[in-house]
């Protein structure tokens, strides 16, 4: 995969991620993606079902302040 089309991905993710597209941000996923989330609970996780529950948690409990920035809480483990 060359550059322009590897932007292009990412780019494709962070505007359905931005948009609260659950299953936009997970299209680019392969079928057994790695999800690594630095710091959250339970990561990192393995399967586009489980990169998805994340952006579920993501979209329901998050929301933007400008670009980049996040308002919110983690979940806490057990």
């Amino acid at each position: 995969m060359d550059g322009a089309t590897m932007q292009a991905l990412v780019e494709r993710h962070l505007r359905a991620e931005g948009l609260g597209d659950v299953d936009g941000a997970v299209a680019v996923d392969a079928d057994d993606v790695d999800h690594d989330v630095v710091g959250f609970p339970n990561s990192p996780s393995r399967g586009v079902d489980r990169a998805r529950d994340f952006y579920k948690y993501l979209t329901a409990n998050f929301r933007a302040e400008g670009e980049g920035f996040c308002i919110g809480t983690l979940p806490t483990t057990r």
